[in-house]
């Protein structure tokens, strides 16, 4: 099929993959199928009309078996987040789901300071931030505020943090007896 491939796709297909970390023990099975799913990837990808992006935590990269790694490196590239960039995602997202412009989100929508509390909270990464600023919203709608206050934002990250926690629990439980 990967000779065949290249003479027979017309178009460019961009093939994603997400959630592998999903369920994810870190069992001997478990590597050597995503080592299996890398390598016939690479294989796959000799047609230029063919892009795979594959989402996968750096730690679970690691643990992958992979024989002459150095041949995957010009195809690995690292996400990293400022706080400029996270701050832009928040805002388009809030934009939508309030229906409100960019500037009422920090000027009306939330208290002064809201976002760096957010960033603080987060570690900074874009999925929690966003979380964490859907969960004031939602806090602030429960108790029938028409903005998101600062209690809003205290009662959340409580919840949050304590999802976080469970998060994290179910992540390295298994790395981690015990």
């Amino acid at each position: 099929v990967a000779k065949q491939l290249p003479n027979k796709i017309t178009h460019d297909y961009y093939i994603l993959v997400d959630d592998l970390d999903l369920h994810w023990r870190g069992t001997a099975l478990q590597n050597a199928f995503l080592g299996s799913l890398l390598y016939s990837m690479r294989k796959l990808a000799i047609s230029p009309r063919i892009k795979f992006v594959v989402s996968l935590r750096k730690h679970i990269f690691r643990q992958i078996n992979i024989e002459e790694r150095d041949k995957f490196s010009d195809h690995v590239c690292e996400m990293q987040w400022n706080k400029r960039d996270v701050r832009e995602m928040v805002e388009k997202r809030l934009q939508f789901v309030l229906n409100i412009t960019q500037d009422q989100i920090w000027d009306s929508a939330f208290p002064d300071g809201a976002f760096n509390q957010l960033w603080e909270s987060t570690n900074g990464m874009p999925r929690e931030v966003i979380r964490l600023a859907v969960s004031c919203i939602n806090v602030a709608h429960e108790l029938k505020h028409r903005t998101v206050e600062q209690s809003d934002i205290g009662a959340a990250t409580k919840r949050f943090s304590e999802g976080r926690l469970d998060d994290l629990a179910s992540v390295y439980q298994y790395e981690y007896p015990g």
